[in-house]
C-alpha cells in the first residue's frame, strides 16, 4: 500500500553489492572499489528518491564506512563516492518533482519543512507526523519493546512482530563482546583485512551492516517513529540476529542453540 516493500528491493540490493563484494573496497584499486560503490549508492539514492523516509538508510551506510577496518584515507574516500552515488540516485528518480514542486511551490519538499523554505501556499510548518516519535530517553531505549507490547504505538494499523525487538536484545547482550573486539583486536581486524583471513568476510559484513543499520534505526527514531519506513530494517533483522550471536564467544553447540531458539521465538 505504501510501496515500502517495493523500495526494499533497491535499498537490499545495494547493501548485498557492499557485502558480497567486499574484497573490491578493502583490497582492491580505488578504481574499482569507485565504480562499485557509486553504483550501491546510485541504488540507495533511487530508493531515497521515489521515498523520501529511505534517505534514513543512505545517511546509516554513508557513515557506516567509517567503521571498517581500512586505513582512514579510504573510509574517507569510499563514504564520499557512496554519497555522491546516493546524490545522482536521487537526482533521478526525485530531482524532476523536486524541481515541479519548487516551481510551483517554492518549496522542493513541499509542504514538509516549510520553516525552512517559508512557501507562502502553506504554513510555516514542518508537517511532520510526530504522533509516533518517543517522548525521552527512557522511552526511545524501550522503544523496540514498546512496539511489541503496544503495536499502535508505531503505526496505525495493529500488528505484533518480536523480529526487531529480539535483533536489540540480543545486541544488548552482545555489546560488551563487540566493544572490546573493537578495542583489543583493532590492530587484529587490520592484519586480516591485508592478509585475506577466513573470518575477513564475517567481520566486515558484520561491522558495516550492524553500524549502517543501528545509525539508520537512530535517525528513524529521531525524525520518524513510524514503523513501516523501518521495514528494511525489519527484514535484515534474522540475519543481524545471526551476526551478533556470532561475536559471542560460545562453543559452537551454543551459538547453534541460541539462533534455534531466536528463530523459534520469531
Amino acid at each position: 500500500m505504501f510501496a515500502d516493500n517495493l523500495l526494499s528491493l533497491l535499498i537490499l540490493g545495494s547493501l548485498w553489492l557492499l557485502l558480497a563484494n567486499y574484497r573490491h573496497l578493502t583490497e582492491r584499486r580505488m578504481s574499482h572499489a569507485f565504480r562499485l560503490i557509486g553504483f550501491a549508492g546510485y541504488m540507495m539514492g533511487m530508493a531515497a528518491g521515489l521515498k523520501q523516509p529511505a534517505a534514513i538508510f543512505a545517511v546509516g551506510w554513508c557513515l557506516a564506512f567509517w567503521v571498517i577496518p581500512v586505513a582512514f584515507a579510504r573510509r574517507i574516500s569510499l563514504a564520499f563516492f557512496f554519497g555522491i552515488g546516493v546524490l545522482a540516485g536521487f537526482a533521478t528518480t526525485g530531482g524532476y518533482w523536486m524541481y515541479t514542486l519548487w516551481q510551483r511551490f517554492a518549496n522542493p519538499l513541499f509542504p514538509y519543512f516549510n520553516q525552512v523554505f517559508h512557501s507562502p501556499m502553506a504554513s510555516t510548518a514542518s508537517y511532520r507526523d510526530t504522533r509516533f516519535l518517543p517522548t525521552g530517553l527512557k522511552d526511545a531505549l524501550l522503544y523496540p519493546f514498546r512496539m511489541v507490547i503496544d503495536p499502535r504505538c508505531t503505526g496505525e494499523i495493529f500488528f505484533r512482530d518480536i523480529r526487531f525487538a529480539l535483533f536489540c536484545a540480543v545486541f544488548a547482550v552482545a555489546l560488551f563482546y563487540i566493544t572490546r573486539e573493537a578495542v583489543t583486536h583493532r590492530r587484529l581486524l587490520r592484519d586480516e583485512v591485508k592478509s585475506g583471513s577466513a573470518n575477513q568476510m564475517l567481520r566486515y559484513n558484520r561491522l558495516f551492516l550492524l553500524a549502517g543499520g543501528l545509525i539508520a534505526y537512530a535517525v528513524w527514531l529521531k525524525l520518524f517513529g513510524i514503523y513501516r519506513y523501518l521495514l528494511p530494517l525489519e527484514m535484515l533483522a534474522p540475519l543481524g540476529i545471526y551476526l551478533l550471536i556470532t561475536t559471542f564467544p560460545w562453543r559452537p553447540w551454543l551459538h547453534n542453540a541460541a539462533m534455534i531458539l531466536c528463530a523459534v521465538l520469531m
